[in-house]
C-alpha cells in the first residue's frame, strides 16, 4: 500500500490542488472587483432577485440595470406609525431625479432594499396606467391599517386610493398634505414582495 503524504514528494495532494485552486480563484475576484470598476452592489445585482412582469419581461432601472430587490426572511410587517417612521427617516427621496440614471423604478428598488435591510416587510410595485409610461413604488402591508402604498419619488407621498381604474394621486406624507398632478389612470398592477 501506498500513501502520498508529500513527505518526500513535490507533486500536491488532491486536497492541496482544490485548496491551490480556490485561493486563485478568491484572487482572481479580488482583482477583477478591484479593478474593473465593478461595485460589489453591481455584482450582487447581476446575481440578484430579479422582478418580472406579467409578461414576463424583467423589471430595469433608469440606466437599464436589472431592478433587484433584496429578501430579508427576517422582515416583518409593522405598523403604520413604524412605517411612516422609516419612511421619514429613510433619505431615498432625496437623491435626484434623472430620467437616464435614477427614475421611479430605482427609487421604490432602494426603498425597498433599505426596508428589508431594516427589517420591515416591503414590496415594490410596478404600475401601468391607461396611457401613457408606466410607473413603481412601494407597498407595506401594516399590521393595524392593512395594505398600503408609498411613492418616494422625489418625495414622500402616499396613495391613498390605489385601485385599478382609479387615478394615481400621490399625496404628500406632511402635516400639510399637499397633493403633485394625477399621473393616470390605474390599468394594472403588480406587487413583487421578494
Amino acid at each position: 500500500m501506498q500513501y502520498n503524504n508529500n513527505k518526500y514528494n513535490d507533486e500536491p495532494t488532491l486536497k492541496g490542488k482544490i485548496c491551490m485552486g480556490v485561493i486563485g480563484a478568491i484572487v482572481a475576484f479580488a482583482v477583477f472587483y478591484g479593478y474593473s470598476g465593478f461595485s460589489f452592489s453591481s455584482i450582487l445585482k447581476e446575481l440578484g432577485n430579479h422582478i418580472y412582469n406579467t409578461d414576463g419581461a424583467i423589471y430595469v432601472g433608469a440606466d437599464n440595470s436589472k431592478i433587484s430587490l433584496i429578501n430579508n426572511d427576517s422582515a416583518k410587517d409593522v405598523t403604520f406609525n413604524e412605517v411612516m417612521y422609516f419612511i421619514n427617516q429613510d433619505q431615498t427621496d432625496k437623491i435626484g431625479y434623472d430620467i437616464d440614471s435614477f427614475s421611479c423604478g430605482d427609487y421604490a428598488e432602494q426603498v425597498q432594499n433599505n426596508a428589508e435591510n431594516a427589517g420591515i416587510k416591503c414590496a415594490w410595485v410596478g404600475i401601468d396606467f391607461t396611457q401613457g409610461a408606466g410607473h413603481a413604488c412601494n407597498a407595506f402591508n401594516t399590521t393595524d391599517k392593512g395594505l398600503i402604498f408609498v411613492d418616494c419619488t422625489t418625495g414622500d407621498y402616499i396613495i391613498k386610493n390605489m385601485s385599478i381604474g382609479n387615478v394615481y394621486q400621490p399625496v404628500q406624507i406632511t402635516k400639510d398634505n399637499s397633493i403633485i398632478e394625477p399621473m393616470g389612470t390605474i390599468q394594472d398592477y403588480d406587487i413583487h414582495w421578494e
